[in-house]
């Protein structure tokens, strides 16, 4: 909904834009002797000045937003170019908007009489301003169309106990989602019942991933079940891609998720290991050429505990 009215808005901009920026305001000759073009009309410099700034509101809201659009795509660089580029034809106001290097400055500068006609320029704006107008309902629907498409290629999980974690775990790798991230830390509740305790809670993200590799997954397993699963499933082939251990009171359980890659690198893991050891595996590993690529680690009464992948 809000993509149809951000393309509607961008339509029915068109004559407001034509209406006010193609506006002469007149023209004074400076003491310098340069005279600027404004129309036919003569204007005080007072005059002149409310006309540039009624130009200025209108314009310096635009080139704001195309600014902020050109953080993300190339669509605010064209919005404010063409714009400026309008205005300092035809009421000697510009702007330069450097939306990369987070910059936006404002001038005015003097314009010679420009030889072409005043119909000639209105009609060369009128077709610039509708052609700008088009482009950017096109492109805004595009924009819109494909955060569409990849928002539903992405959902998140938050905050669900074991067993509905799973229910959902299973709704979703029916539909054709895989979890890329799951992650486990005391479930938030709002109030505590009567003998109720602190238990774990589930977030994941899952994605569809067509053409994918196989996948195994595994959440809420304890350290023995988790070197059990280790091991089954290195043998088989596949590597972990994410490692989670989270902590709720002295208990402690891991989430991982296990991918089996054609020709994959060499690599090395360790769970269950406190802070001196994960150092040492830490110094040891590096020194032999392998970079961490998977670190978590919770805070149990006893200590802090560690996971982690090394991969060469």
């Amino acid at each position: 909904m809000s993509c149809l009215i951000s393309v509607a808005s961008v339509v029915g901009m068109s004559s407001f834009l034509e209406q006010e920026l193609l506006k002469p305001c007149g023209s004074k000759k400076g003491s310098d002797g340069v005279t600027a073009f404004r129309g036919k009309s003569h204007m005080s410099d007072r005059g002149a000045m409310r006309c540039h700034e009624r130009q200025k509101q209108i314009v310096l809201p635009l080139a704001i937003s195309g600014w902020l659009w050109g953080a993300q795509s190339p669509l605010g660089q064209s919005l404010t170019d063409e714009l400026g580029t309008l205005v300092k034809e035809k009421c000697a106001f510009g702007w330069l908007a450097h939306s990369r290097n987070v910059r936006l400055r404002l001038f005015t500068e003097d314009t010679r009489r420009s030889p072409k006609s005043k119909k000639e320029i209105k009609i060369m704006n009128r077709a610039k301003i509708l052609g700008l107008l088009v482009s950017l309902a096109s492109q805004t629907t595009l924009f819109c169309l494909s955060a569409n498409i990849a928002m539903a290629q992405t959902t998140e999980v938050k905050n669900l106990p074991s067993a509905e974690y799973q229910k959902k775990f299973d709704q979703l790798t029916q539909a054709g989602f895989r979890p890329v991230k799951v992650w486990s830390k005391t479930l938030g509740v709002i109030d505590y019942t009567e003998g109720e305790h602190p238990r774990f809670g589930y977030w994941a993200t899952f994605q569809k991933v067509p053409g994918g590799p196989p996948w195994v997954a595994r959440h809420g397993i304890d350290a023995a079940t988790y070197q059990q699963e280790f091991n089954k499933w290195t043998q088989a082939g596949y590597m972990p891609t994410d490692i989670n251990v989270a902590c709720v009171g002295s208990d402690v359980r891991y989430c991982v998720i296990y991918d089996k890659i054609a020709n994959p690198p060499a690599w090395v893991a360790r769970h269950g290991i406190n802070n001196a050891a994960f150092q040492n595996e830490n110094a040891s590993w590096t020194a032999k050429g392998y970079h961490l690529k998977l670190k978590t680690s919770c805070q149990s009464p006893s200590g802090r505990v560690y996971a982690a992948m090394w991969q060469k």
